[in-house]
């Protein structure tokens, strides 16, 4: 299902797309977002094999789709990508990755940005149970992982452990408060944060999706570890 959620600035559509199948009411809401900051390239990709791998004939894919819904923002920052930002959506300097105090204290004018209003409004509209924010910044041998606790990263790394063949090694950065708008979504509706930054060195396309599905099976799986019916997503 594709939604045109809203539209930038300068016009362009954001695009809001949804999996799932016909359920009355679904157990959990899973989040995918991806290019808050232009330049960072590799979420797209990831995003692209996520939605492959969910809709294959995988049996965990299967088991979650009957279960919960799946949504994905492959690109919550298209002026940014047509313009060749980094970090910012336009020339108010909106970064999607920073609250909306921030932007009050420092960017003003951020504030009447039509991408921040839309992509916000997207977050209370789905109010996820789960939500993966995608990151990539310029290291060579590592991925990074920001989560609240080492024993939420434990539990993700056993399901997608260092990725050797790419030369990559884990890194971890526990941080009880996330950034917006993983910890937006945290501290309003309990959601489940996750925050990866996943390098393009070492890796070209076909590698990054493949990546991309790895970590949304280990977001998937991590949540059974420790539930009392081994079948259970929480």
């Amino acid at each position: 299902d594709l939604k045109i959620a809203g539209k930038t600035d300068k016009g362009r559509n954001i695009r809001l797309l949804k999996v799932a199948a016909v359920i009355k009411k679904p157990e959990k809401k899973f989040l995918i977002s991806a290019r808050n900051h232009a330049n960072e390239s590799s979420g797209s990709y990831c995003v692209e094999g996520m939605m492959h791998w969910l809709l294959s004939e995988d049996p965990l894919a299967l088991y979650a789709l009957s279960r919960h819904e799946f949504y994905f923002i492959p690109m919550s920052n298209p002026d940014g990508v047509a313009d060749g930002m980094a970090r910012h959506t336009g020339d108010k300097l909106t970064d999607l990755n920073k609250t909306e105090q921030w932007h009050r204290d420092n960017c003003p004018a951020a504030l009447s940005d039509s991408t921040l209003k839309v992509y916000t409004g997207l977050l209370d509209s789905i109010q996820p149970t789960h939500f993966m924010n995608l990151h990539s910044y310029l290291f060579k041998f590592q991925d990074e992982l920001y989560v609240r606790t080492a024993e939420e990263a434990e539990r993700f790394f056993r399901f997608i452990p260092d990725q050797i063949k790419y030369g990559k090694v884990w890194k971890t950065r526990i941080h009880d408060h996330q950034p917006f708008p993983t910890g937006y979504c945290h501290e309003k509706y309990d959601t489940f944060p996750l925050l990866p930054e996943i390098p393009w060195f070492g890796r070209n396309a076909a590698a990054m999706r493949e990546t991309g599905a790895g970590l949304l099976r280990a977001f998937i799986l991590m949540n059974t570890v420790g539930a009392a019916n081994w079948g259970d997503i929480w």
